[in-house]
């Protein structure tokens, strides 16, 4: 509707229910703001309605500026750092994105971000550094959930995808010696046989 201030003046209305509430949403000033132009505009939030989205919400996060992935992992460093009581953490955490993450997801939206960008990130590492790997794919789900949480994402991280088809990282690999005593033949006897699949293997030279 057409809510008239004066002689040619006045702004387009949207008047919706939104939660079970009334809502006056305003669409424009009549000057710029063709009567096609306020059609066009009340029926896309009457779809978000419909929805079950607030349109006023969306409107706002349509208007907030959307980060890049560098500068949400800068946010959410500059957060978290305080709870870090070792220094060495925080610069792991910081460098390893920076490192790895920063190359090809940097100065990317972190709206525009999918599985297959982060399964690229990851593949390089997951061979031949897999516990590095692992921490970089938990660092880069935090900047997105983060960046889910504060309205720049559709969706949380995609992270289920992230690593479709490639191989199993490699397993640990050592020296199970035999039991010492009978002390500890129980906890042998418990996972003797966990480590052995896990890649250790037996040596009775010592």
């Amino acid at each position: 509707m057409l809510d008239l201030t004066g002689p040619g003046k006045g702004s387009w209305l949207l008047r919706i229910q939104i939660a079970c509430k009334r809502r006056d949403v305003g669409l424009g000033s009549l000057q710029p703001i063709s009567l096609a132009e306020a059609r066009e505009a009340a029926a896309e939030m009457r779809k978000q309605a419909r929805a079950g989205l607030d349109p006023l919400l969306e409107r706002k996060k349509a208007q907030k500026k959307v980060p890049t992935f560098a500068e949400a992992a800068k946010s959410v460093f500059e957060e978290h750092k305080a709870s870090w009581k070792e220094g060495k953490h925080q610069i792991q955490w910081w460098t390893t994105l920076e490192q790895y993450a920063f190359p090809t997801l940097g100065k990317l939206l972190v709206s525009d971000i999918e599985g297959p960008m982060i399964r690229d990130v990851l593949a390089k590492i997951w061979l031949s550094k897999p516990e590095t790997a692992r921490r970089v794919r938990q660092r880069i789900a935090t900047v997105l959930d983060r960046a889910y949480a504060e309205g720049h994402r559709a969706g949380e991280a995609p992270m289920r995808s992230r690593l479709g088809g490639y191989p199993n990282s490699p397993e640990r690999t050592g020296i199970l010696r035999p039991c010492p005593t009978a002390k500890y033949r129980c906890l042998y006897k418990t996972y003797g046989s966990a480590a052995l699949s896990a890649g250790w293997r037996w040596n009775s030279s010592f």
